[in-house]
């Protein structure tokens, strides 16, 4: 293999994780967002879409108080706005909604906030600038090397970031096990 084929397979698999990361971003929100809702204790996801699907009846029990058509409508709305968040937001957009749900202001102190960070900040710069930084005027293999090293640290970056989702997504899974039991984590 090439040099130059080992900074794009490096790269691919730095994608990939990053990919990843928002998947396990966009789970944690749909969690969070659950539990916000009030839905996290007597129901299962199943029966949570169900509801939602079910939007033409006038009373739905959730915990242990009924829910009129008005609020039945809100939360349909509100989880569709979740929903449209997690398919099309951008990894930035994941963040910033992470913080608020996770009540951490901007700027704030927040170690695993400037985990997501750092990790936003290198797949930005692999998806939007990476090749022109290291290959814009040469290939030499000094650019190589200096290119595989900041494909090392991106990576790293963004598999802390996972760590941290990961975490996240099996403490909301281990405090509300009856809800989130048949959440699937595909992440790495």
């Amino acid at each position: 293999m090439t040099a130059r084929a080992e900074v794009y397979r490096c790269a691919g698999e730095t994608l990939e994780l990053a990919q990843f990361l928002e998947e396990a971003l966009a789970l944690s929100i749909i969690m969070l967002f659950i539990i916000e809702a009030g839905m996290q204790k007597d129901f299962t996801p199943e029966e949570i879409s169900k509801m939602i699907v079910e939007a033409r009846r006038d009373q739905i029990p959730i915990t242990s108080k009924p829910v009129t058509k008005k609020f039945q409508q809100n939360l349909q709305a509100q989880m569709g706005q979740v929903n449209l968040l997690v398919q099309t937001g951008s990894m930035g957009e994941l963040k910033r909604t992470l913080e608020s749900k996770l009540h951490v202001s901007p700027g704030g102190p927040s170690a695993s906030i400037e985990v997501l960070q750092g990790a936003l900040e290198a797949r930005n710069h692999l998806c939007h600038g990476f090749f022109k930084s290291h290959f814009a005027n040469t290939d030499t293999d000094a650019a190589i090397r200096s290119a595989l090293s900041d494909l090392s640290d991106m990576k790293e970056k963004i598999q802390e970031a996972i760590g941290f989702a990961n975490s996240l997504v099996a403490s909301l899974q281990d405090q509300f096990p009856i809800t989130f039991s048949n959440f699937e984590r595909r992440l790495h």
